[in-house]
């Protein structure tokens, strides 16, 4: 039997940010929309590239968020966000989740649902007094039920209990680690 050759890709569009200085990451949806993260800015961008939703991710409060943000989109199109930040922050563009960092960065998951609504914040922290305390977030995945799995590093006392209880474990040096977040 013959088969025809694979169809050639052609050209669809180019988006252009005027506003933005970076982009850090992209995914993209079951419906094809594309979702863009970068200079504090999270977008959502129809698959003939309108702007859908715009969110400023990164509030004027006196705080650092990572630029080196990641996305992820879970099989019922919410988006999570990944990244570090040390300082106050509110993670809600719409309102207000101040989340204020235990030691020198503190790693985050956000999660927005489909309309870009904010979904809530979690985040993995220094322990106690432990101003040297530092954790990164690298990865994330979320199983078929919406449990989110994340990866990264940490040094020194780190809370790994994103809710009122502790699981604090110590490194010396940078080692890794994988936390499961229940739906």
């Amino acid at each position: 039997t013959c088969t025809s050759p694979p169809a050639t890709p052609t050209y669809g569009f180019t988006k252009t940010f005027t506003d933005a200085l970076e982009i850090t990451d992209s995914a993209s949806d079951s419906q094809n929309n594309i979702y863009v993260v970068g200079s504090g800015k999270l977008r959502k961008i129809s698959p003939t590239g309108a702007v859908l939703w715009q969110k400023n991710i990164v509030s004027k409060n006196i705080s650092s968020i990572s630029s080196k943000n990641k996305l992820f989109v879970d099989r019922f199109n919410n988006l999570y966000l990944i990244g570090t930040f040390s300082g106050v922050e509110n993670f809600n563009p719409d309102g207000f989740d101040l989340i204020t960092a235990s030691g020198a960065y503190n790693a985050y998951v956000s999660k927005f649902l489909p309309d870009g609504s904010y979904g809530w914040t979690k985040t993995i922290s220094g322990s106690g007094s432990d101003s040297q305390a530092s954790t990164t977030v690298n990865g994330i995945t979320v199983d078929t039920i919406g449990n989110v799995f994340i990866t990264g590093s940490f040094d020194n006392n780190t809370d790994f209990d994103p809710e009122s209880g502790r699981d604090v474990r110590y490194s010396i040096d940078d080692s890794f680690y994988l936390t499961k977040i229940n739906k």
